[in-house]
């Protein structure tokens, strides 16, 4: 089974090394994500070319393993134990592929949280005054504030502000973002 890039996929982490010789598995990741997730005990393994603005580059679905633990959480990677991986010579079998889940079945599973994850605005339409003007393509952070690049409908860049006043709703189950009346926007950049 192969999904093309056509399917993001959030990265979750990505498999290193076997620690020890029990079958814990190292795995780099953004741990806070890895444990928030919750993960199901079937896991999605994907070969991808890289990891770009938490999405997996080019996933190529590998295969499914079943979760059994997380002992370990850091901020910079995690531990893991998969069942039926209990020795160094099965995990080097999966070793470089990613643990990865579909961006939309993440966004499903975040959608009524208080505090966005940044990941959630990833593909969003920027509406302004009714009229689509672009998609959200990645996010940046300038000190505190949070800020879109939009992918605008003419393929330039924007760097957008996703903060007030300049956005008046997000709606991250329709997976939009909506605006008014931004006269520095100019019109024909978004045409």
């Amino acid at each position: 089974m192969t999904l093309s890039n056509h399917v993001p996929v959030l990265a979750l982490g990505r498999i290193q090394r076997a620690k020890g010789f029990k079958g814990d598995i190292r795995v780099t990741s953004r741990g806070e994500l890895l444990s928030s997730f919750q993960l199901p005990a079937n896991v999605k393994l994907y070969r991808a070319e890289g990891i770009r603005d938490g999405l997996l580059l080019n996933p190529v679905f590998s295969k499914e393993v079943t979760l059994v633990d997380i002992p370990e959480v850091n901020p910079d990677y995690a531990v893991v134990r998969f069942e039926h991986y209990s020795n160094v010579d099965l995990i080097e079998t999966i070793k470089g592929l990613s643990l990865g889940i579909p961006l939309q079945e993440a966004r499903e599973k975040f959608a009524d949280e208080e505090e966005p994850w940044l990941f959630q605005y990833l593909d969003c339409k920027v509406i302004n005054n009714s009229a689509e003007f672009g998609r959200v393509v990645r996010i940046e952070e300038h000190g505190n504030n949070t800020h879109a690049v939009v992918k605008m409908l003419n393929d330039k860049e924007l760097l957008f502000p996703l903060f007030s006043p300049y956005v008046l709703k997000i709606d991250f189950k329709n997976h939009t973002i909506h605006t008014e009346n931004l006269e520095w926007l100019d019109p024909e950049l978004a045409d």
